[in-house]
């Protein structure tokens, strides 16, 4: 119970700090943004089992994304139902843009790097319950 207690409110102060640093565009679209960049396969099945969207919603999200040239769409070679998202250059910069006004919230002296090491644990024991 107090791991759960803990995740939930690591989640709630990191999502307020990334809300109050992002000006550029919604929390949503960059958590986004940083899964197309960080996923090989960026497909629509993973992005909602790893955000918690339906279909429809994340559909409406990508098309918003597409249009402002921040990610493309492409059929996958093998099967030409399936796509598979990218980020796009300017993707790119909104997103560098974004994690730079989150860092800009710590200084260096702030950061206990063993830390660091202990939240890549964390990251990858998350990943395979999602």
């Amino acid at each position: 119970m107090d791991f759960a207690k803990k995740l939930l409110e690591l989640q709630a102060l990191s999502q307020s700090l990334c809300e109050q640093a992002n000006s550029v565009t919604t929390n949503l679209k960059l958590r986004l943004l940083f899964l197309i960049d960080k996923l090989v396969y960026a497909t629509p099945a993973v992005l909602m089992s790893k955000l918690s969207l339906v279909k429809s919603n994340l559909a409406l999200i990508c098309k918003q994304l597409i249009n402002e040239e921040l990610i493309e769409a492409k059929k996958k070679s093998g099967d030409k139902r399936s796509i598979v998202y990218f980020i796009t250059p300017n993707g790119k910069k909104v997103l560098e843009e974004a994690l730079e006004a989150i860092s800009k919230n710590f200084r260096d002296d702030e950061i206990d790097y063993s830390l660091l090491e202990c939240s890549d644990k964390l990251i990858t024991l998350l990943n395979k319950k999602i």
